[in-house]
């Protein structure tokens, strides 16, 4: 299990994340409290990662590993 402070910048890159990207997602996470609102800007952050990664450049076996490498590092 990561330290409380490493969890903490964790969420805090996430939030900033989804604050940068989702302007009006993060708009209406802000009204959760804080433990949800953190639970839902890393969901977010890590779809916005996967989905990047499945758009982005490269073929599709290139892809497709770039996927497997970001599930093996959860």
């Amino acid at each position: 299990m990561p330290s409380s402070k490493a969890l903490r910048l964790a969420y805090a890159h996430c939030e900033r994340q989804t604050r940068l990207q989702a302007r009006s997602f993060w708009a209406a996470l802000c009204l959760l409290p804080p433990g949800p609102r953190r639970g839902m800007a890393a969901l977010y952050a890590f779809c916005r990662k996967a989905d990047d990664i499945a758009d982005g450049d490269g073929t599709a076996e290139e892809r497709s590993e770039r996927l497997a490498e970001l599930r093996r590092s959860l």
